[in-house]
């Protein structure tokens, strides 16, 4: 079998991820949405076709699962609850590798940095605190062996993390003061940025700041220590000096800085996540969903980020390359997902609106085009559109993707966005029919059972894929 980051394992890691969400969907929309039978035959392919654990195969500077078979193999055996001593070797040689690699390494004549998420030391920190809820939310499925190593590698996982965060944060510091002795006059570079390309620093989710910042943002309060808190200050200024570029340029997010040479060629500015304004609000979502550093940094010109983002992504997000998530209209609609949580729930602080524009606080409070339901209903949109292209329909304006059944390029990541974005209903119409009841104040109103079943909901969610995130985490 081939196992490779494009086909197998993301496809089998996709399938084991929604038989577990299955499971927390109600039996009758269960019934009508995924049909109960779907789930068993997910569980025979997973069962089939089980992955074998085998010996680790890094490349210098890249320790992400994403771009690693075997420790893609271990993360998927951890949704198998299947994992052995292997995928524990494993991982202790990634983060040991991980934190003595240098800042960057020499590949096809290049310098390329090497703590992006989709191959760098980002993602392997994602991975880490994906294991961390994989062990606590399914410790009755790992029995015999598996549990012992279960539990080996949860406690390997809490000593790595505030390790590898710290070896992510200082080159971030490094790299960030010598762009700024060397361009002092380049705009969006913040206190802490990384490089990616020679002395490029690219700012998407996939390959640069922005999704750094969103794994660093995911990490729990029980995982951090006053040295890493020390740096919130850094990242705040960071993602403020993201915004003001955004909004520099009307709501598009360039793809680097300095700007990429092939930049000025493009008829348009680039709306996916790897690269563009998606990744902004991806981070953006994540900074509002961490309460602790919300409560005390969101600027007012981050919601301004998210108004002209937002419209952004929804004129210029349904992209030819079909419905996939690293560059496509599933990885763009999202975003939104998460930015209706941060409006519905009140995780921005309501009194950063006051130093917002006119525009913004109209939108906001009468037209209603910046709050939790409008973001929620474009996301929806986008997400029914990517029925309509390839592999499903031979529709002219999207071609066929690389990978059209993959978890970053095909129909495996538009499946998990899917199930993100009913579990993201459900609880949104629990919060409505409560309303509707005269329960106006939820989380004091509502009946026991009730909280229960939206926090169970909530909890199901995943988030997107290779970014760590744990919603039993947020305060909402």
């Amino acid at each position: 079998m081939d196992y490779t980051k494009y086909q197998i394992e993301g496809i089998i890691w996709s399938l084991a991820r929604l038989r577990s969400q299955i499971a927390t969907i109600s039996s009758q929309q269960a019934e009508t949405i995924f049909n109960v039978s779907l789930r068993d035959e997910i569980g025979k392919l997973v069962i089939k076709d089980s992955v074998p654990s085998f010996t680790l195969d890094l490349k210098p500077g890249r320790p992400s699962p994403i771009c690693s078979p075997a420790l893609g193999a271990t993360m998927l055996r951890f949704e198998l609850a299947s994992v052995d001593e292997q995928d524990l070797s494993n991982l202790k040689v990634a983060v040991d590798q991980a934190l003595k690699q240098e800042v960057t390494f020499e590949m096809r004549g290049h310098q390329i940095g090497g703590d992006e998420v989709l191959a760098g030391r980002a993602g392997l920190l994602a991975a880490l605190l994906d294991v961390k809820k994989e062990v606590a939310s399914q410790q009755a499925e790992f029995d015999g062996t598996a549990a012992e190593v279960a539990r080996e590698i949860e406690q390997f996982a809490n000593n790595a993390i505030p390790k590898l965060t710290k070896a992510i944060l200082k080159p971030g510091k490094e790299s960030s003061e010598e762009m700024m002795k060397s361009n002092p006059e380049l705009d969006g570079i913040g206190p802490i940025s990384w490089s990616w390309v020679d002395s490029y620093h690219s700012l998407g989710a996939m390959h640069g700041i922005t999704g750094i910042l969103a794994v660093l943002l995911n990490l729990q309060i029980g995982t951090i220590d006053d040295e890493i808190r020390k740096y919130y200050p850094d990242m705040a200024e960071t993602i403020s000096a993201l915004c003001r570029v955004c909004i520099k340029n009307n709501g598009n997010l360039p793809m680097s800085i300095p700007p990429w040479p092939s930049d000025s060629a493009r008829p348009s500015p680039l709306v996916q996540i790897c690269h563009g304004t998606p990744g902004l609000l991806l981070l953006l979502a994540a900074a509002a969903l961490n309460i602790d550093f919300s409560q005390q940094y969101y600027k007012p010109e981050w919601i301004e980020t998210i108004y002209l983002g937002s419209q952004r992504v929804w004129d210029n997000g349904i992209l030819s390359k079909g419905g996939g998530l690293c560059h496509g209209i599933a990885g763009n609609a999202w975003p939104l997902l998460m930015l209706h949580d941060c409006f519905e729930y009140e995780c921005i602080p309501a009194k950063l609106l006051d130093g917002c524009s006119e525009e913004v606080k109209r939108a906001f409070l009468k037209e209603k085009s910046l709050t939790g339901d409008w973001l929620l209903s474009r996301a929806l949109a986008m997400l029914q559109e990517c029925s309509k292209t390839r592999p499903f329909e031979n529709d002219e304006k999207y071609r066929m993707p690389d990978h059209p059944y993959s978890l970053f390029e095909g129909l495996a990541g538009t499946m998990c966005a899917w199930t993100e974005a009913v579990l993201t209903l459900q609880t949104r119409l629990i919060r409505l029919n409560a309303f509707e009841r005269g329960e106006f104040n939820f989380l004091k109103d509502s009946a026991d059972e009730v909280k229960a079943r939206f926090r169970e909901l909530l909890e199901a969610r995943r988030g997107f894929p290779g970014m760590g995130m744990d919603f039993s985490y947020y305060k909402i």
